[in-house]
Parts: structure tokens; C-alpha cells; sequence
């Protein structure tokens, strides 16, 4: 069944797609109007200019773009947001090279995917019943 996620995005890019019928998840992109540097070592938060309402008992798990980490050494933190979560969506960079990264308006920097969440009944046990 697929769910539907409500979107608000700024006047910078349309509403996230799929690229392809198979794909799992979409790419978000900056919305950072002029250019943002990001030094070795560093990190920056990037807007996506993206607002969204998550169902309840779904995550939106945001990823690293496997392109970044392999030619520029740059990757996304991972993080999941729920239905609590009520600001723009926002990704988070970090430059792992000994170069300084150019994140340009619209460059695609993250991908995102909404995956079901399950609450589980904590239960507390003695360490040799978990071991078994």
C-alpha cells in the first residue's frame, strides 16, 4: 500500500520523485541559494527548502548519495525523522576529503526513503536470557 506524504516545498524545485519505477528512494537537493562551502574536516547543515508531514508509524530516513562518498569523499549524516518531526527538512554534510566541497543550488546531496516503523514492548531481562 503506498502511503502519501504531504509535501510544501519552496518556489526553489518541484515535489521529490522517484527517477525510475524501481527506485526506493528520491534525492533531495539544496535549496541554498548561493554557493556553500564545506572544508575538510567540516560539516554543514544544508536546506532542502522541502517541509513534509510524516504518516504516523512511518520514518523518513534520510541517506548518503553513494556518488558523493566515493569521488568526493563527502557524506550525509544519517538521520530519521517521524511524525513529530515539523521543520524543513534539512541534510547534514560531512566532508571526509583533504579538499573543500562545492554545494551548488539544486546539486543533489542526499536521498531519502519512508520506511515503515515498528514500536516494540521494551522488556527488561537478565543478561544470560538475552545472550541465548
Amino acid at each position: 500500500m503506498k502511503q502519501v506524504i504531504k509535501v510544501n516545498v519552496d518556489d526553489a524545485y518541484d515535489i521529490p520523485d522517484y527517477e525510475s519505477r524501481d527506485a526506493t528512494s528520491v534525492d533531495l537537493l539544496s535549496a541554498f541559494q548561493s554557493n556553500i562551502y564545506i572544508y575538510p574536516g567540516q560539516m554543514a547543515v544544508i536546506p532542502t527548502g522541502l517541509y513534509v508531514r510524516i504518516p504516523k508509524g512511518y520514518e523518513l530516513h534520510i541517506m548518503p548519495r553513494m556518488g558523493l562518498a566515493v569521488k568526493h569523499g563527502v557524506v550525509a549524516i544519517q538521520n530519521a525523522l517521524d511524525s513529530r518531526y515539523k521543520d524543513e527538512v534539512v541534510v547534514v554534510l560531512q566532508n571526509n576529503s583533504d579538499k573543500k566541497f562545492k554545494v551548488r543550488f539544486g546539486d543533489k546531496i542526499a536521498q531519502c526513503t519512508l520506511i515503515r516503523a515498528h514500536r516494540a514492548i521494551w522488556s527488561p531481562a537478565h543478561i544470560n536470557e538475552v545472550k541465548k
